[in-house]
């Protein structure tokens, strides 16, 4: 996990043991195993990490199988959470995160957020030299109660300081595709944990 996804993952959790007192669902099924490879966007993805902490029951992270965690242009990041938190909680906690790497000089960081049926979406940029990284994620509830999360992140590594047609590219598509993006969350999570 790079140190922009660690920050990311720490901030959130953080906030998450706040509101919700590090406790773990009471009586909660026990979550199937995520799959070995999903495809996202047409893309075959590789399941790369499966683990749990003190404030996801799960982790996983997929990227294409000839890439790592270190180094990736895609990814689909599924977590389910301990404790009760709401989708909106959530949802504020990340832009909070966001707005706070802005504040710190991460001028490409840079969020919305939405409602779409019962998911509770946050779109968001952040880069950390050379990364750029969009990101989709949404919160709902699983029929047990509890918070997960479906994200896809794609990542573009900008090879000089200038901006360049590829990012000009990158930063296009995140407008053109944000719908596209978002059913694709619909349906992985219809799918990858059944």
């Amino acid at each position: 996990m790079s140190p922009s996804r660690r920050a990311s993952a720490a901030c959130l959790a953080a906030g998450l043991v706040v509101l919700s007192g590090g406790a773990s669902a009471s009586g909660a099924d026990k979550l199937p195993a995520p799959p070995a490879a999903v495809t996202v966007l047409g893309q075959k993805l590789a399941l790369k990490n499966s683990s749990a902490s003190p404030t996801e029951e799960l982790l996983a992270e997929y990227v294409p199988a000839a890439e790592t965690l270190e180094h990736w242009t895609l990814m689909l990041a599924v977590r389910v959470f301990k404790g009760q938190i709401t989708p909106d909680q959530a949802v504020t906690l990340k832009g909070q995160e966001v707005q706070a790497r802005r504040s710190h000089g991460d001028v490409m960081a840079n969020s919305m957020a939405f409602a779409k049926g019962d998911f509770r979406v946050i779109d968001f940029v952040m880069s950390q030299s050379p990364v750029i990284e969009h990101n989709v994620m949404s919160f709902s509830r699983r029929p047990d109660g509890r918070l997960v999360s479906y994200q896809i992140a794609r990542r573009y590594y900008q090879p000089s300081g200038e901006v360049d047609e590829g990012l000009r590219a990158f930063m296009g598509e995140i407008k053109t595709n944000r719908e596209k993006y978002v059913q694709e969350i619909e349906r992985l999570s219809r799918e990858v944990l059944k």
